[in-house]
């Protein structure tokens, strides 16, 4: 199966990703999008502890946790909506990290369908949140998002805060530039606040967003994705 989909709303749907693993789970290989840990590891180390608690949002098949396991991470956790995905990077990882967790689970109903309180210290998304924005349409300003995308954007950050512990971290990497992308992780700021952005990259450039959530932030849950 090609990597690019037809049409750039499919990577908002689960059956392009189960048709997309079941092709490559025969190989069990994996696949980066954006950057990998190498890449990401001097900007962001500082906000991680080898005793953390981390979770991936939409893992897919990166080989990221796997990166971060063999330098000394071993407390993750990764979940995605794509059963076929899960079931592949389980079986790659089970004796070479066999601390990591896969967890099938969608995004947008992580509390309490798959959390049933806050645990995790980190929360990392590479590239998750580009790929449900997909659904955007020519309608859609970047400059002024739509309710229908806030909306979105909200009920996502609503989960994240609802399985991050008060002053967890939530790390977004993505390609989209400050003035669109950050308007979008600002619509929860009782729960979820922008505090740095930083740059990676040579000639196209990615950028990582650090957020942390409130000491005082009480989350509420949302389970809806659109």
């Amino acid at each position: 199966m090609d990597v690019l989909a037809d049409e750039n709303k499919q990577y908002a749907t689960v059956e392009y990703w189960d048709k997309r693993y079941q092709t490559e789970s025969e190989k069990v290989n994996t696949y980066d999008w954006f950057k990998k840990w190498a890449d990401l590891k001097d900007s962001i180390s500082e906000y991680l502890q080898a005793d953390h608690e981390i979770l991936h949002l939409g893992c897919g098949n990166s080989s990221l946790s796997e990166d971060m396991y063999e330098d000394g991470f071993k407390h993750q956790a990764n979940v995605d909506y794509s059963l076929p995905c899960i079931e592949a990077m389980a079986k790659r990882c089970e004796e070479k990290c066999p601390e990591i967790r896969w967890i099938h689970g969608d995004i947008f109903q992580l509390s309490p369908d798959v959390f049933a309180e806050p645990q995790f210290d980190v929360a990392l998304d590479k590239g998750t949140m580009d790929a449900f924005l997909t659904t955007r349409t020519q309608e859609d300003d970047p400059w002024n998002p739509s309710e229908r995308i806030r909306s979105v954007a909200r009920n996502y950050l609503t989960q994240v805060a609802a399985v991050l512990k008060p002053g967890g971290r939530f790390i977004h990497v993505t390609w989209e530039q400050p003035q669109f992308r950050r308007q979008l992780l600002e619509v929860l700021p009782d729960q979820i606040v922008v505090d740095k952005v930083k740059k990676v990259g040579d000639g196209w450039e990615y950028f990582i967003y650090i957020c942390t959530k409130r000491q005082d932030s009480r989350s509420e849950q949302s389970g809806s994705r659109w």
